[in-house]
C-alpha cells in the first residue's frame, strides 16, 4: 500500500550524531555595514504633533549616499540556522539563515538604510522589529537598547533584548534564543506595567521575507481584516481572486491584510520554485494576529525597493501581534477596537521562526514542523519538515485504521517523504508523531467569531471616549467623559474612568473629588478604590490608602496590585516582616509582577537577611536578565562590588531616563538614599538634578549645588514628563526663580493637557529667554494661526534665524492665516537659506502655487530630491496641480497644443518627487479637461473616449472627492513629515 522515500541516511551513524548533544553558541563582533544615516533630531518638543510618544523626540535629516559604519553584531548558531541581532538598531533580529541550504529566511538587508517610516522618523526595513506602544514602528526602533548575550546549561544560546516604553513606563523585553539541535529560533517576549495606570496593549512582530513571483502566503483563516476593522474574504476575494498568492496582487495598491477567522496559530510564506520559505509558530494564546503588508507592486511601491536597500531587492512583511488588527481609529466601528493593559500586570508568550524546506506547499504547521498532504491519483504524499531533531513513530490513520507505525529518526535539516496509494482528499485522515497530532482532518480550526458591528459604537460616548483613552488621547477621551457625566451624572464607569484621567493629569485633588462620587453610590468599587488607594497614598494618606486597597483586592483583577501596594505601605512604614509577607501573597496571584520581588529583596536587605535578598534577585534576574534594580540591590548588598557592572547594563538610548525610573522607585518608596545612590550615576541630566537637589533638602549646601548644576545646563533636548517632577520643580522655582525650571513644568502640563497653566508659566517671561523651543511652545499653547502665537515664531526666528524648522512652520502659519504673500516671503527665504532641504524646497513650491506663480513651482520642484516618509505624495500633487493649472490657463487662451502638453505631463511622475506611478492613476481631471479642448477642437471621438474612460473610473472606485481642481482651490494646505 506504501513505498517509501527517505531524504536521509537512515544507518547507525545518523543515531550516535544525534545522541550527542549539540551546543548553540553566541558571537559578538563589529562590522561595517554601508549605512545611510539619519540625523537632524528636532529640539522642538513633539507634543503639539505626536503627544502620544512624548517625550521621545522627532528626526527629520535622511541621507541621499552611503557611509561605511562600524555595527555591533550578536550572531546565534547551532548546527542547523544562523540568527543574526543588532542591539544597535533597536535590537531587532538582522536576519537568519537556513545552513542546509544557505538560504534566508528572514530578509536581511546587506544595508542599513534609514527612511522616514517610523513615529519618530528613521527606520529601516529586513529583519524582525517588536513594535509596542501605540500603532506604528516603535520610536525606538532605530536606536540602541540594552542587551544581554548568555548560554544555558540545556546548550540554548541567548540575546534578550528590551527597555521602557518612555510615554507608557512599560517595560518590555525579548529573549531571542536558539535551543540547540532545533531549525528554529523563539521570540521570547514579556511586558511588565509597572504603574499604576491601564496603558495600551499594543504588539506586532514585523518580519521582512523577499518577494518573488512564486510566493505563496499559507495564512490559515477566512477573511481578512483592514486598518479600519473591516472583514472581507480570504484568500478567494470577490472578484474569484486568490490574494494568497503573491503574484495576484499586481492590482491592488500598498496594501494590509489581517487574516482572521482560524484559532491555528501560525504562517508559512513559500516559494514553490524553490521549494523553500519560512514559518512562525505560536501558542494558542500567543499571537493571534497574523498581517501580511505589501508594497504596491506598480513603480509606487517599486520605488521602496530603492529607498531601503542597494541590492537585496523588494521584501514583504508579515507579522503577528496580540490583537486581530492594527486598528486605526475608524476600527472602533467595528468589533476591532483598542484593549489595554491592567495596572502592574505582567504577560509573556513564545514566537517561534523557522525554515520549511522540500514540502512543495503546506497543510498545516505543528509544534514540531509544516506537514503537507498532497494527493493525486496514485494517493496521498505524506511530507513533513522538522524543526528538531525527531525520534519518534509517525502514526498515519486512515478512517479510523491506523496503516502506518514507523520508527523516524531524523534531522531538522531532512525532509520526511512518503507515499501513500489509494487515499483520497475525502478520507478520513490523522497523523501523529509520537504523542503529538500533527494533523486530523476531523479538526475545525475556523472561527465563528463575529466580524461584522450592528450599527456604529462609536455613537455611544462611553465606548468612544474608551477608545480614546486606549489611544493615548487623554485630553479628547477626559472631554468625552464629562460630555457624557453632564447627562449621565451616576455612570460609575466613566465617574471612575475620569478619576484615573485627572490622577494621569496629576491632579490628584480632582481624581480624589470624582472617586467619592462614585464611593458615594457604591463603597466597594474595586476600580475606583483602587484608584483611590493610589491617590492616598500619593498624598501620604496611608491609613486611607491601605482602606482603598483592600477592597480593591477583592477583584482578581486588582488582587495581586493590591497586595503589592499594600507591601509597599508596609516597607514605608517600617513593617519589614509584613510587606515581605504581602508580597509573597502578591505573587501567587502574579508570579511575574516584578516590584512584589523587589519589595521583598528591599525588605530581606534591610532585616539584614542578606541571603535571602540575593535569592530573590536571582529570581528576578531569572525573569528579567536585564533588570537594573537587581543589579544595583547587589552592589547595596556588596558595596564597593558591582557598581561598574550596574551602570554597564544601561545600554539605551534613553539610559538617562532608566536611570531616573530606578531613582523615582526608590524615592516613591521613601528610601531616599537608595534613590540619591541611583541618580548620583547620571553626570549631566537637569531633570536627575532637580530631583538630587529636592531629595538632598536636609543638606542646604549639596542641595544648592545639585539646583545650580541643573539651572546652569542647556534645556535643549531636555523633555520631561513625570507628573511627579512637578512638585520637585514647584520647589525649585520657590528656591531659585528660573524660566528653565518654569519651562520645563509647562512642558509635562503641556503634554498632560494643562494648557492654561503650562501657558500661565510661560507668559511670566516674556521676551527674557533666548531659547527658541520656548517661543515654539508657547506658540502652540497661545495658539499657532493666532496674532499671539505669531508674534512668538517671529521671536524665535529672530533669536536663531538657522532654525530651518522655523520658516517651515511660519510658512504654514499664514497660509492657515491666508497671509500668502507673507508664507511666500518666509518660505522662499528658508528655500534660499538651506539649499538641499527638501521639506523647505516643498514649502516654497507650495507657496508658489498659492500665490499663482505655477511656472516658478514647477521649475524648484523638479529641481528637489524627495526622500519621502510613507504615503507622501505632496510634491506629486503640487506637480500635478501646477501642469494643471497652466493647461488650464492655455486652454482659456485657445492654445489648445499647449494645454495638452501640460496635461500629458502632469500624467507623468518625476521619481525625484518621491512617490511613483499606482497600479491606477486617477487621471479624471486631465480627461476633463482634454474633453473640453476636443469640444473645442471639433475632436468628439477623442472627447467621447476622454468621457468614457471618467466614467470607467468613477464606476470602480467612486466619485471624485469635493468636485474637479478646476471647481476648488489647491488645498494640501501644509506638508508635515508625520
Amino acid at each position: 500500500m506504501k513505498a517509501q522515500t527517505y531524504f536521509f541516511l537512515f544507518v547507525f551513524v545518523s543515531i550516535v550524531i544525534f545522541s550527542c548533544k549539540q551546543q548553540s553558541y553566541y558571537e559578538e563582533y563589529n562590522e561595517t555595514l554601508l549605512t545611510y544615516p539619519y540625523s537632524d533630531t528636532n529640539a522642538f518638543p513633539v507634543i503639539q504633533k505626536k503627544n502620544d510618544i512624548y517625550p521621545y523626540s522627532r528626526i527629520d535629516g535622511f541621507s541621499h549616499t552611503g557611509e561605511p559604519r562600524e555595527w555591533k553584531i550578536v550572531k546565534l548558531e547551532n548546527e542547523y540556522i544562523e540568527v543574526y541581532i543588532l542591539p544597535e538598531e533597536g535590537g531587532k533580529v538582522w536576519g537568519a539563515i537556513d545552513k542546509t541550504t544557505g538560504k534566508e529566511f528572514i530578509y536581511k538587508n546587506n544595508v542599513v538604510k534609514y527612511r522616514d517610516l517610523a513615529m519618530r522618523g528613521p527606520w529601516t526595513s529586513g529583519g524582525i522589529e517588536f513594535n509596542t506602544g501605540v500603532i506604528g514602528h516603535h520610536p525606538g526602533g532605530a536606536a540602541p537598547v540594552n542587551y544581554k548575550v548568555f548560554t544555558d546549561d540545556d546548550g540554548s544560546a541567548h540575546c534578550v533584548i528590551g527597555g521602557m516604553d518612555l510615554p507608557s513606563h512599560m517595560q518590555w523585553r525579548v529573549d531571542i534564543c536558539l535551543p540547540a539541535n532545533t531549525a528554529y529560533f523563539e521570540t521570547r517576549s514579556s511586558w511588565y506595567n509597572a504603574t499604576s495606570f491601564y496603558q495600551p496593549c499594543y504588539y506586532w512582530s514585523n518580519a521582512a521575507v523577499k518577494a518573488a513571483e512564486d510566493l505563496h502566503f499559507y495564512f490559515p483563516g477566512d477573511h481578512w481584516l483592514g486598518h479600519n476593522g473591516m472583514s472581507h474574504p480570504w484568500p478567494v476575494d470577490k472578484q474569484g481572486i486568490d490574494r494568497s498568492w503573491y503574484i495576484n496582487s499586481k492590482d491592488l495598491g500598498s496594501s494590509s491584510c489581517h487574516i482572521f477567522g482560524s484559532i491555528d496559530n501560525y504562517y508559512v510564506t513559500y516559494y514553490h520554485d524553490e521549494d523553500f520559505g519560512s514559518g512562525h509558530w505560536s501558542e494558542i494564546f500567543g499571537t493571534p494576529g497574523k498581517k501580511i503588508f505589501l508594497w504596491s507592486q506598480a513603480r509606487n511601491g517599486a520605488i521602496w525597493e530603492d529607498l531601503l536597500t542597494d541590492t537585496n531587492g523588494q521584501y514583504v512583511e508579515v507579522q503577528a501581534g496580540r490583537m486581530y488588527n492594527q486598528n486605526s481609529f475608524s476600527s472602533v466601528r467595528t468589533p476591532f477596537k483598542q484593549t489595554d493593559f491592567t495596572p502592574y500586570y505582567s504577560d509573556s508568550w513564545t514566537e517561534r521562526w523557522f525554515p520549511v524546506r522540500g514540502t512543495d506547499g503546506v497543510t498545516r504547521v505543528a509544534e514540531s514542523g509544516t506537514i503537507h498532504l498532497k494527493f493525486s491519483q496514485d494517493g496521498m504524499n505524506l511530507l513533513f519538515s522538522p524543526i528538531r531533531e525527531i525520534d519518534e513513530k509517525m502514526m498515519v490513520a486512515v478512517n479510523g485504521d491506523e496503516i502506518s507505525n514507523d520508527l523516524v529518526v531524523m534531522k531538522p535539516s531532512e525532509t520526511y517523504n512518503e507515499e501513500f496509494g489509494g487515499i483520497t482528499e475525502n478520507d478520513k485522515i490523522e497523523v501523529y508523531l509520537g504523542t503529538e497530532k500533527l494533523y486530523s482532518s476531523e479538526d475545525q480550526f475556523i472561527l465563528e467569531r463575529p466580524d461584522r458591528a450592528e450599527g456604529d459604537a462609536s455613537d455611544d460616548p462611553f465606548i468612544l471616549a474608551g477608545e480614546l483613552e486606549k489611544r493615548r488621547s487623554y485630553e479628547r477621551a477626559l472631554e468625552t467623559y464629562l460630555e457624557l457625566l453632564e447627562n449621565e451624572q451616576f455612570h460609575l464607569k466613566a465617574l471612575e474612568r475620569v478619576a484615573e484621567l485627572y490622577a494621569r493629569r496629576g491632579e490628584i485633588d480632582k481624581a480624589l473629588d470624582y472617586t467619592r462620587k462614585v464611593l458615594k453610590v457604591d463603597t466597594y468599587s474595586p476600580g475606583t478604590n483602587f484608584i483611590y488607594g493610589n491617590l492616598q497614598k500619593i498624598k501620604g494618606n496611608l491609613t486611607d490608602a491601605k482602606d482603598g486597597f483592600r477592597w480593591a483586592m477583592r477583584s482578581l483583577e486588582y488582587h495581586s496590585a493590591s497586595l503589592q501596594l499594600l507591601s509597599e505601605i508596609s516597607l514605608m512604614e517600617g513593617n519589614l516582616e509584613i510587606a515581605q509577607d504581602l508580597a509573597e501573597r502578591s505573587l501567587t496571584y502574579n508570579s511575574l509582577n516584578l516590584n512584589s520581588y523587589k519589595i521583598q529583596a528591599i525588605a530581606q536587605r534591610k532585616l539584614g537577611n542578606h541571603r535571602y535578598a540575593e535569592e530573590i534577585l536571582r529570581a528576578i534576574l531569572e525573569i528579567d536578565p536585564l533588570d537594573h534594580f537587581a543589579l544595583f540591590e547587589r552592589y547595596l548588598l556588596n558595596p564597593g562590588v558591582g557598581l561598574t557592572t550596574f551602570n554597564n547594563s544601561f545600554k539605551n538610548e534613553m539610559a538617562r531616563e532608566e536611570y531616573l525610573e530606578l531613582g523615582l522607585f526608590y524615592a516613591n518608596l521613601d528610601l531616599h538614599d537608595e534613590a540619591i545612590g541611583v541618580l548620583e550615576q547620571v553626570p549631566d541630566y537637569p531633570a536627575i538634578h532637580y530631583w538630587l537637589a529636592w531629595l538632598n533638602q536636609g543638606d542646604k549646601e549639596k542641595s544648592q549645588g545639585y539646583l545650580e548644576t541643573a539651572l546652569e545646563a542647556s534645556p535643549e533636548f531636555v523633555f520631561p514628563y513625570r507628573t511627579e517632577t512637578l512638585e520637585v520643580l514647584d520647589w525649585a522655582s520657590k528656591q531659585v526663580p528660573s524660566w528653565k525650571t518654569d519651562y520645563y513644568a509647562a512642558l509635562i502640563l503641556w503634554n498632560r493637557g494643562r494648557n492654561e497653566e503650562a501657558l500661565g508659566l510661560l507668559e511670566k517671561w516674556d521676551e527674557e529667554p533666548q531659547f527658541v523651543p520656548f517661543y515654539y511652545a508657547r506658540a502652540c499653547l497661545k495658539g499657532l494661526y493666532d496674532d499671539a502665537g505669531l508674534a512668538d515664531m517671529q521671536k524665535a526666528l529672530a533669536i536663531d534665524p538657522d532654525q530651518w524648522r522655523i520658516y517651515r512652520e511660519l510658512a504654514d502659519i499664514y497660509n492657515r492665516r491666508n497671509d500668502l504673500q507673507s508664507a511666500l516671503e518666509i518660505a522662499e527665504k528658508g528655500h534660499q537659506k538651506f539649499p538641499g532641504n527638501f521639506i523647505l524646497d516643498i514649502a516654497y513650491s507650495k507657496a508658489l502655487t498659492n500665490t499663482g506663480h505655477y511656472e516658478k513651482s514647477l521649475e524648484v520642484i523638479s529641481n528637489t530630491n524627495i526622500l519621502p516618509y510613507e504615503g507622501e505624495r505632496s510634491a506629486q500633487r503640487i506637480f500635478v496641480y501646477n501642469h494643471l493649472m497652466l493647461a488650464f490657463d492655455s486652454y482659456q487662451k485657445r492654445d489648445y497644443d499647449t494645454a495638452l502638453d501640460h496635461i500629458d505631463k502632469s500624467e507623468t511622475y518625476p521619481e525625484n518627487l518621491g512617490s511613483g506611478s499606482p497600479s491606477y492613476p486617477d487621471f479624471r481631471n486631465q480627461n476633463i479637461l482634454r474633453a473640453m479642448i476636443y469640444n473645442k477642437t471639433g475632436e468628439q471621438e477623442k472627447a467621447r473616449k476622454a468621457n468614457d474612460e471618467i466614467q470607467a473610473y468613477t464606476e470602480r472606485f467612486g466619485e471624485m472627492r469635493g468636485g474637479n481642481i478646476y471647481e476648488r482651490r489647491f488645498t494640501d494646505t501644509y506638508v508635515a513629515p508625520f
